[in-house]
């Protein structure tokens, strides 16, 4: 049946196949399809394994946590232990928020005490001046003049009083009004180019450093928050994972009045949701000024998200965007009623198919704890290639005729220009120094990230394919058998994955494989829409294109996982390649084009619906746990919202994965009722496998089939 290729050649294994009296389920008589994308995998997957050796040997997570200096030196470990706090010699370099997470132009250096007071270097040496300073040779400090330590950026040439904030030296101007008395005292500072030291240049770099503690303390906090109530986040994925079973069990034993009263609960639940909304933006229109008058007591990134709590039209905008949501969802069901029912009855037969082997229940956990390792896998070799880059010095305080010479480019340095400080002399321009900019990743390692984010897609794609392939095959397998209660096998699920391991994992491969490159395109869209916004060009034009663009690759993307979907279930059932499988399924749906957009849509519509009960059962439970906890502990969330969403994204991850039992079930029935519709008439030669039940159900076009067929015998 299936080729060797990894391509969409014009093979023949995709020949109509004729009815056989023999038939009974996926067929027997197979060869391996795609051989050449299974190993371009498993070669992509070895390089994403030395990818990882390397990112292993070279980096550091702590460095994106903890501060380091300009050598990449984390601040109370190591050579640094007894020195846990980071300065920074110049702030008003730091002109920028992107400079201060790394890119800020000045030497920043581990120190054993923040500075008391202030200090510039036309005051003179200090005793304790020489811990502030940084790559010093023996007797370097004590047998040079200060000002030439200063002026090659060795020792600070002004410090400031300065109290502790996560591991960071935060002058005191930034944190309390200023006195005209410290103003005084700012302007007595010099810089190392002898200019004054001016307050707002100041300012600004102390407010972009507190901007900087503010993310990093976020991240920390978040951290902190996730450490301390881990054990509720592990129940809450208990509850899903239980909740989820049940319902599908409910499902199968009361399929209509479960179904009823998934739609029943959602249109409650929208309406409870929209009626908050309108309730909250009343009681802060009605509160006017006075409905944040608590805020202030709060600290100030706490007070940031609560704003958004306290912001009359933001619940505006809620409001407005839940009443229209909620008003679309009963227009379609209103208009949908029928083909609701008719989608039930689907659900109903697929339910059988469950029931069979209540073992396929259980066999997402498989195919979500894969993924969940390879997603666990890819933040463990981002995060140590995101410390693995080698610091980055860059030239500045360039003069207007600048005539020293890059060695390697053999033109003259310009403003910013990458160097090299031990190779680095201007003896014509004193004043140009090669600086500390940031730690950053080489060309080489950026493009480790890529490939790291693109394994990431495959895998997860890949792994999702095999589960998609052996449900598939199972629930072939109870369809195309005429003796529902004899003739199965006795272990579908083994039987099903043992032809996909041995036969089609390189289908799987190309299929996930296509789906990645879209995906990977949809990221490099948003990325380039992220540097344009920083970089102010995103104009409308831009901004037009950019949406139109993620509109095109994201419909792309859902056409495409619906076409592998059923190429898997062609797969698993005749064994042909992807392209084959492909193509058959996309001509047998564009033949029924209608049903399929109608009644399995509205299908997977309802199953939807279903997946999002389940969610926000599990948030109301746990945000009572939240709130019960915050009263009997002597300890409050910083940020409630992070745990919910993670409790969210969880659930919604454990909730699929049980639904697409169902789901996967009903696509393959439809689809096999329809391939089962086009090859029999259901005579004694041909006969239906499906049931009658099912026929009746969707049998609209068999039956218009057989009255065709009766009537072209008549004409003969």
């Amino acid at each position: 049946m299936g080729r060797g290729g990894c391509g969409c050649s014009k093979v023949g294994d995709e020949e109509e196949e004729e009815h056989d009296p023999s038939y009974s389920g996926p067929i027997k008589s197979r060869s391996c399809t795609d051989v050449v994308c299974l190993l371009l995998l498993i070669v992509f997957v070895a390089g994403w394994i030395v990818i990882s050796v390397y990112a292993f040997m070279h980096g550091n997570p702590a460095q994106l946590i903890y501060p380091s200096n300009s050598r990449g030196e984390i601040c109370g470990t190591g050579v640094n232990r007894d020195k846990p706090y980071l300065l920074f010699f110049d702030l008003t370099r730091c002109i920028k928020l992107s400079a201060a997470l790394g890119g800020c132009a000045t030497p920043q250096v581990c120190v054993q005490n923040c500075p008391q007071q202030h200090w510039s270097y036309v005051m003179g040496s200090t005793p304790d001046l020489k811990q502030y300073c940084t790559r010093l040779s023996p007797g370097e400090f004590e047998g040079t003049d200060l000002k030439t330590l200063v002026r090659a950026r060795k020792c600070p040439a002004y410090i400031l009083k300065s109290t502790k904030i996560l591991g960071r030296c935060v002058p005191t101007l930034g944190l309390f009004k200023s006195s005209e008395n410290q103003t005084k005292e700012v302007s007595q500072l010099r810089r190392d180019d002898d200019s004054e030291v001016k307050m707002k240049s100041l300012s600004e770099g102390i407010e972009y450093l507190l901007k900087v503690i503010d993310l990093r303390g976020i991240g920390e906090k978040l951290i902190s928050d996730l450490t301390y109530y881990w054990w509720i986040i592990v129940i809450a994925v208990i509850f899903a994972m239980i909740l989820s079973f049940l319902w599908i069990v409910l499902l199968r034993m009361a399929a209509v009045p479960m179904i009823w009263f998934t739609i029943l609960l959602c249109i409650l639940l929208l309406a409870s949701a929209t009626s908050f909304s309108w309730y909250r933006y009343y009681i802060l229109l009605t509160a006017g000024d006075q409905a944040d008058a608590d805020e202030i007591f709060l600290p100030p990134l706490i007070s940031t998200f609560s704003s958004y709590y306290y912001n009359k039209d933001l619940w505006l905008g809620i409001s407005i965007i839940m009443s229209i949501l909620t008003f679309i969802i009963l227009v379609i069901l209103f208009f949908l009623r029928s083909r609701i029912s008719l989608a039930i009855d689907l659900i109903e037969e697929g339910s059988k198919a469950v029931g069979s082997n209540m073992a396929t229940l259980f066999f997402p956990i498989g195919p979500f704890l894969c993924q969940t390792a390879v997603v666990i896998w890819f933040c463990v070799v981002a995060s140590f290639l995101a410390s693995s880059g080698e610091p980055e010095y860059s030239v500045v305080d360039v003069c207007k005729n600048m005539t020293c010479t890059n060695p390697e480019t053999e033109e003259p340095y310009y403003k910013h220009e990458k160097c090299d400080p031990d190779q680095f002399t201007c003896p014509t321009c004193p004043e140009a120094k090669c600086v500390f900019y940031k730690l950053g990743p080489s060309t080489l390692q950026a493009g480790f990230q890529v490939y790291n984010v693109f394994a990431l897609f495959w895998l997860l794609f890949f792994v999702e394919a095999l589960g998609e392939m052996v449900l598939a095959g199972v629930f072939a397998g109870w369809y195309w058998t005429f003796d529902k209660e004899n003739d199965l096998p006795s272990s579908p699920i083994l039987s099903s994955l043992q032809r996909t391991v041995r036969y089609h994992l390189g289908t799987l491969a190309f299929g996930s494989l296509v789906l990645s490159i879209v995906r990977m395109i949809r990221v490099i869209i948003e990325y380039v829409e992220d540097k344009l916004k920083q970089y102010g060009e995103d104009s409308a034009v831009v901004k037009a294109v950019t949406c139109l663009c993620k509109c095109c690759f994201y419909c792309l993307e859902n056409c495409i996982r619906f076409l592998n979907r059923n190429a898997y279930i062609m797969t698993a059932v005749y064994g042909y390649s992807f392209c084959a499988g492909a193509r058959k399924a996309f001509f047998l749906l564009a033949r029924n084009i209608v049903r399929v957009t109608v009644l399995d849509k509205v299908t997977d519509f309802i199953l939807f619906i279903g997946k999002l009960i389940v969610v926000a059962l599990v948030i109301f439970a746990s945000a009572a746990l939240f709130n019960l906890s915050n009263q009997s502990m002597d300890h409050e969330l910083n940020y409630q919202l992070v745990p919910l969403a993670v409790i969210a994204f969880s659930t919604y991850a454990i909730a699929s994965s049980f639904f697409s039992v169902y789901s996967m079930a009903v696509d393959v029935i439809f689809l096999s009722f329809l391939e089962d519709s086009e090859k029999h008439d259901g005579s004694a030669e041909k006969p239906y496998f499906m049931s009658p039940n099912l026929r009746s159900i969707l049998g609209d076009s068999v039956d218009k089939k057989s009255d065709e067929e009766e009537g072209n015998e008549n004409k003969d």
